[in-house]
Order: C-alpha cells, then sequence, then structure tokens
C-alpha cells in the first residue's frame, strides 16, 4: 500500500508471544505442521497509518531474530483532501484548497491517488467513478485522528436517497475507516463484477437493507468492521473469494450474514449475534465455504444455517451458545 507513514517510530509498539509453546523442533519456512504453513506471515508486509494499531499474526518458532524495517512510502499518483470546510470547485489537493464532498473526490481520484477524508457528516450517496489498479488501488482514508487533515472525529456518510457507498464494476478499491449511520436501501453495495474491493474499521449501520450487500462480485474483503441495527447484516450473492475477517455483525434486523450462491467465502468473526434472524446461514448451492474462530450466540433464530444445497462447508474454532446449529 502506498501510504504516507511518519517519519518517527519512536511511537510503536511490537509483541510477539508464542502461548503454548512446549517443544523444540524447527521448521523452516515453508514446512506444513497441522495443516499450516510454518513460519510464514499472513501478510508478509504490513502498512501502519500513523495514528492507527494495525496488528498482524503469524506463526513462529525457535525464534532467534525478529527484524522491522520501516520505510516511508509516498503516493503512486496524487493526495486529495475532502474537509467540511472545503468547495467543490477547489483542485483537493491541499488542505487549504480541500473538496466539500467525496463524491467530488470520486471523480478525479485514478490509480495511485490517496484520498483523506477529515471528520464531519457528509450527506451523499458516493459513486466511485474510476477503477485502481493491482499496484495502485485508489485509497480512501477517514482521518479520524485529524493527522493528516487537522480534523479530528469520525468520518461519517450518510444518504437520505440511496446507498452510502456504491461500487459498480469497479476494482482495486480501498476504504478505511467510515462510518456509515443511514442509509434508505444498502448502506455498502459492491455489485456487477467489482473485484479488489477492501473496507477496513469501518461501522455500517441503520440501513433500510444491507449493511453491505455483495452482489456478482468477487476478492472482496471486509475486516475489522461493526456491521448492526440493519435488515441483514452482510447479504453476499453469487459472488466468490470473499474473506470477512475479525466483523462484528449484531442487532440486525433479519440475518446476520446471507452467503447465497457464494463460493469460497472466509468467515473469521469476533462475533455475531442478537440478530432477530440466524446468525449465518449458507443456501441455494453456495460452496466452499469457512467459518471459524469466532463467537455465534443469542440469535433468535439458528446460529449456523446450512441448507438449500449448500456442500463442503467447514465449521471450526467456533462457539455457539444461546443458539442452535442447523445442517
Amino acid at each position: 500500500h502506498n501510504f504516507i507513514l511518519p517519519e518517527a517510530i519512536d511511537d510503536y509498539k511490537i509483541t510477539v508471544s508464542k502461548a503454548g509453546y512446549s517443544t523444540e523442533e524447527t521448521f523452516t519456512i515453508g514446512d506444513v505442521y497441522g495443516g499450516e504453513i510454518i513460519a510464514t506471515p499472513e501478510r508478509p508486509f504490513a502498512t501502519v497509518l500513523k495514528g492507527f494499531a494495525t496488528e498482524r499474526s503469524f506463526s513462529i518458532d525457535q525464534l532467534s531474530s525478529f527484524n522491522i524495517e520501516m520505510l516511508e512510502a509516498k503516493a503512486d499518483g496524487n493526495i486529495y483532501y475532502v474537509r467540511k470546510s472545503g468547495l467543490d470547485i477547489n483542485d483537493g489537493l491541499s488542505l487549504n484548497s480541500a473538496f466539500l464532498t467525496l463524491s467530488k473526490a470520486a471523480t478525479v481520484a485514478n490509480s495511485g491517488d490517496i484520498v483523506f477524508v477529515g471528520a464531519g457528516v457528509y450527506v451523499e450517496t458516493v459513486v466511485l467513478q474510476n477503477s485502481g489498479t493491482a499496484l495502485k488501488p485508489i485509497v480512501f482514508i477517514a482521518d479520524k485522528n485529524g493527522v493528516y487533515t487537522n480534523d479530528l472525529g469520525s468520518v461519517e456518510i450518510e444518504s437520505n436517497n440511496g446507498e452510502a457507498f456504491l461500487i459498480n464494476n469497479k476494482d482495486y478499491l480501498e476504504f478505511y475507516g467510515f462510518k456509515s449511520a443511514l442509509s434508505t436501501t444498502s448502506a455498502i453495495v459492491i455489485n456487477n463484477t467489482s473485484s479488489n474491493i477492501k473496507f477496513e474499521d469501518g461501522a455500517f449501520a441503520n440501513s433500510n437493507s444491507s449493511g453491505i450487500l455483495i452482489d456478482n462480485a468477487s476478492d472482496i474483503e471486509i475486516s475489522y468492521s461493526d456491521i448492526y441495527v440493519n435488515d441483514i447484516g452482510i447479504y453476499i450473492k453469487d459472488s466468490s473469494d470473499i474473506s470477512l475477517e475479525k466483523n462484528n455483525v449484531y442487532s440486525n434486523v433479519s440475518k446476520g450474514v446471507l452467503i447465497d450462491n457464494g463460493s469460497f467465502v472466509n468467515l473469521s468473526f469476533g462475533a455475531v449475534f442478537n440478530n432477530t434472524g440466524s446468525g449465518i446461514t449458507i443456501i441455494n448451492g453456495s460452496n466452499n465455504c469457512v467459518v471459524s474462530n469466532g463467537n455465534i450466540y443469542s440469535n433468535l433464530g439458528y446460529g449456523v444455517n446450512i441448507t438449500d444445497g449448500a456442500s463442503l462447508i467447514d465449521i471450526f474454532d467456533i462457539k455457539i451458545y444461546f443458539s442452535i446449529l442447523f445442517c
């Protein structure tokens, strides 16, 4: 990722633990133990934004050295700013010439560009106009800590006439830290063959439909986010290669997570709870899905409901309580 990293490194805290380690067996990089690849980080490179915490987990054995290399990266393209004090007639290239709306930034941002958004409530539907590339994604960052925009506070998108974010047939887009507190349809819609879209550290609530709708899309990642008080929390339809990692999905009116004809969906949750329907529903020929490493509880329907021809579903390391597992 091509973020501007802070110049100082003395504010970082690195913690390494080896809970449960009991043998002296040493593995080389790439060896397989217990079905897991040993000594290989889950993500070999991690980008840390100034003012943000980034967690990465990996297996390590017989530690002899642990090297951390800090790099200062710059945007491959332009850096744009959006602030409540801005104007859309501006060029968006500085704090004093910021845009007023994300919609304006979404029309001009191209491959390699970064958009920093200052605190405030933005009443609009953000329709993404351009795609990034694998090496140069377009990145939108909610600057909640005011590090880049000097505007401290949450960044909220509200839509009185549609979605908060609409991503239609677009690729290689990344969003960090945004909150959607109101939308008349779904808060986020990713559809029509969109691919390689990432939302992280968000909160998506109070939509009349789904908190997140992924429809006919692929290679989508939703992580470290709260999805609550929607009709359906996360709705995956006719889509593949979806990663839902360490999200909290709760208090949705219907289902927590619905996978309808989805394939290769990986659900690794913080928690799915207090949904009026089932916590997780996998239906209609969905296949090759994994549900792991989380808590599913106090859903009024089933904890996990697998039916209607769904197959090749793996469930492990899950605690289900005050709910029923139905397969």
